[in-house]
C-alpha cells in the first residue's frame, strides 16, 4: 500500500494538513533511526531535580515554645509550608516530615521527657528514609533574656556540606534585611548531629522577644523569611544538584529533544510544563495525614 492508502478515499491532503503529515511522517522514521541508534549508546544521566526536606518542629502535643495565645508548632508549620511551595515552583522535588499538626512520638509515651525523644528518633527515621540532598528543619527559638533576636542558621560542627548550606542561606537572610547569624551548634542537637544529609536547623527569631514575636506571627514575615530561606537552599543545590560531576548530554538527545521541540512547535502543542511537588515524606511507616 502506498503512502497515500494510509488515508480514506485516497484523498490528497493540501495546506496545513499536508504540511503537518508531512511533519508526522518525517518524524516518526526519524524517531524510528534514532531509536536504533539509542539501543547501542550509553544510558543517558539521571535528571531527577534534588529532594529538599523540610521539616516543621514540633506538632500537637508539643506546642514548642508557648507566647500567650500563640504556639511554636503552628509558626514552624506556616513557614515550612510556604518554603517547600517556593522550592517546588523552583523545580526541586519537595517532601515535609509534616504537613498537620502533630508529633513524632509513639502514642503510649505519655511522660514528656520520653515524649520527646521517641519524637525526635521517629522524625530521624522519616529524615533519613526520604534521603535527600539537603533538609532544613524550622524552629523557632526562646531566651530568658528578652533583648535577644534574630535568625539563627545552625550546622553540625564538621559537617562541611551543612556548613555551606547553612551560609548560603545566612547570606540570603542577610540580603533580605533579616538580622541573622550562622555557626556551629555548641550543643548536641539530636538531628544535626545524627542525620548524614547537608543539614540546617533555622530557628527564624526570638518568640521571647516582643519585636520578633510579633513578626513571626505576620502572614507577610512569614513569607518573606520562607523566600529568603529558599533563596539560600537554591544557591547551595543549583550549581551541582547532585554534588557531582555532570554526565554530558549525548548528541543524539539534544538532537532529539530539538527536533521534537520544533514538531510540538508546528502542530500547535505545547510542551509539558516541569514542575515540583510538595508531598509527606514517607517513613518507614508511610506515616500520613
Amino acid at each position: 500500500m502506498g503512502l497515500l492508502g494510509a488515508f480514506p478515499n485516497n484523498r490528497i491532503l493540501t495546506g496545513k494538513n499536508r504540511v503537518r503529515t508531512g511533519l508526522t511522517v518525517c518524524t516518526c522514521v526519524l524517531l524510528s533511526v534514532l531509536r536504533t541508534q539509542m539501543a547501542f549508546a550509553a544510558p543517558v544521566e539521571n535528571t531527577k531535580e534534588p529532594l529538599v526536606v523540610v521539616d516543621p518542629g514540633h506538632g500537637t502535643p508539643d506546642p514548642g515554645a508557648v507566647r500567650a495565645n500563640v504556639y511554636e508548632k503552628d509558626i514552624n508549620l506556616k513557614v515550612s509550608t510556604e518554603l517547600a511551595e517556593l522550592l517546588a515552583k523552583r523545580g526541586f522535588q519537595v517532601c515535609m516530615t509534616r504537613m498537620g499538626d502533630h508529633d513524632f512520638a509513639d502514642p503510649q509515651d505519655e511522660k514528656r521527657g520520653r515524649r520527646h525523644r521517641t519524637d525526635l528518633v521517629n522524625r530521624l527515621a522519616v529524615i533519613q528514609h526520604a534521603d535527600g540532598d539537603a533538609v532544613i528543619s524550622v524552629h523557632c527559638n526562646w531566651s530568658r533574656n528578652p533583648s535577644a533576636e534574630g535568625a539563627i542558621v545552625l550546622f553540625q560542627p564538621g559537617n562541611d556540606e551543612g556548613a555551606r548550606l547553612a551560609e548560603q542561606i545566612y547570606r540570603s537572610l542577610h540580603q533580605a534585611n533579616i538580622k541573622a547569624s550562622a555557626f556551629p551548634s555548641a550543643s548536641s542537637i539530636y538531628l544535626l548531629k545524627r542525620t548524614k544529609e547537608p543539614c540546617v536547623l533555622v530557628e527564624l527569631g526570638f518568640m521571647s522577644n516582643n519585636k520578633e514575636a510579633g513578626l513571626l506571627t505576620d502572614p507577610l514575615y512569614q513569607k518573606r523569611m520562607a523566600s529568603a530561606i529558599e533563596r539560600g537552599v537554591s544557591s547551595y543545590l543549583e550549581p551541582h544538584p547532585s554534588n557531582s560531576e555532570p554526565t554530558p548530554i549525548p548528541k543524539y538527545r539534544a538532537f532529539t529533544e530539538w527536533v521534537m521541540e520544533r514538531v510540538r512547535s508546528a502542530l500547535g502543542h505545547s510542551q509539558p510544563a516541569k514542575h515540583g511537588g510538595v508531598h509527606v515524606c514517607p517513613g518507614p511507616d508511610d506515616r500520613t495525614d
